[in-house]
């Protein structure tokens, strides 16, 4: 994948409609849907800016949400791709991948800050330096 680039591929959109909420899917990491759509898949969506994306992005209530090397969460709508809000974080993100849990956003950034972030907006909730 290019750099700052993101795609969603997908068919049938209902079938993938199911949430993501962090890396590998859940709390156990199994990395398997419970619902995976089936072949042939076709591409949604793409989005593109000028940042790395190097996180796994995670899905949930209707949203993407992935941060970028510049430092930021990203949030964009599951069905159309387009921007919902972004979040600057204090350092890149890097790998680290977002996990969305109880309306908040949760990212870690390069500095060791994990930051939480409400899903509907992009507010920032809290800082935690670790």
């Amino acid at each position: 994948m290019k750099r700052g680039f993101l795609a969603l591929v997908l068919l049938p959109l209902a079938a993938a409609a199911q949430d993501w909420p962090q890396f590998r899917g859940n709390p156990p990491m199994t990395g398997a849907a419970a619902n995976a759509p089936q072949p042939p898949l076709k591409q949604v969506w793409s989005w593109g800016g000028a940042e790395g994306i190097d996180s796994s992005p995670a899905i949930a209530g209707g949203a993407v949400y992935f941060g970028t090397q510049e430092g930021e969460l990203v949030s964009l709508d599951f069905e159309t791709g387009k921007l919902r809000w972004k979040y600057k974080a204090n350092e890149g993100i890097g790998e680290s991948s977002p996990a969305v849990s109880g309306g908040l956003v949760f990212v870690g950034d390069l500095a060791g800050v994990v930051h939480a972030v409400r899903a509907a907006d992009g507010k920032g909730v809290w800082t935690f330096k670790t």
